[in-house]
């Protein structure tokens, strides 16, 4: 299989990144993580996050970021912090009522995507969206959000997360084949038709082997971006290390 290096999304760790953000990153960087993907609202400076980042060695593969952030007001705004951090991917992993109550919403918002990714691309930097369970309910047309998103869009990537997949009752692996060359990045988060996400990796329901082995042939993904949700198992630095170990297993 290709290489590809592994990171950690930090909402997994939300209570000790606000806590402590380069001893945070210290952390992820000691248990083998190669980079990180952040969350919300630029909570730091550019400066700040840039020197926590270079003090870990850490890379930072991307950002997950509201709607609000890549409008047309404020576009300008977010590429200037990505520049100065040296950011090149942003993606979107939630959307406001009124961009995702209808099939007709959804339309809308591929095309509010396709603009704000284009005007993005010109500044060196990819944008894509984050799916949940929501996007797999189907429609009263029998069609459901991920996929009215994902043939809407060409400029966008999708960064398919497999647990929140397997949550909204989706196929996870025909969710991964039907849009080949389009994870850009991918999340990787256990999930259990029984206990929910309340698992580990190699514990739960999703076909590892053969998710590692599609993304293997698509040969498009850049970074696995590994996502802890369930304190209750394990706490979060615990978590992600447990995950961490367990993804090395399936691929060597």
């Amino acid at each position: 299989m290709k290489h590809i290096p592994i990171a950690v999304q930090l909402y997994s760790v939300h209570k000790e990144l606000r806590k402590d953000l380069p001893g945070t990153l210290k952390k992820m960087a000691e248990i083998g993580y190669k980079g990180v993907e952040f969350y919300g609202a630029f909570f730091w400076s550019a400066e700040e996050v840039k020197a926590a980042l270079d003090a870990s060695g850490l890379t930072c593969v991307g950002w997950h970021i509201s709607y609000d952030a890549i409008a047309p007001n404020m576009i300008y705004a977010t590429i200037a912090y990505c520049k100065a951090l040296g950011m090149k991917t942003l993606a979107v992993p939630g959307l406001p009522k009124e961009m995702t109550e209808s099939a007709e919403a959804w339309l809308e918002t591929a095309k509010k995507f396709e603009a704000a990714a284009e005007t993005l691309a010109q500044h060196g930097i990819a944008l894509g969206y984050h799916n949940h369970n929501t996007e797999f309910t189907p429609f009263e047309n029998g069609e459901c959000a991920w996929d009215i998103f994902m043939s809407n869009t060409t400029k966008v990537f999708g960064q398919p997360d497999n647990g929140n997949a397997m949550s909204g009752g989706a196929d996870v692996m025909a969710f991964l084949k039907r849009y080949p060359g389009r994870a850009h990045t991918c999340h990787l988060k256990p999930y259990s038709i029984k206990d929910g996400y309340a698992t580990m990796i190699g514990e739960d329901d999703i076909p590892w082997g053969a998710w590692f082995e599609e993304i293997d042939r698509q040969n498009a993904t850049e970074w696995y971006i590994i996502e802890y949700e369930c304190e209750e198992k394990y706490e979060e630095i615990e978590g992600v290390r447990r995950c961490l170990r367990a993804v090395e297993k399936y691929l060597g």
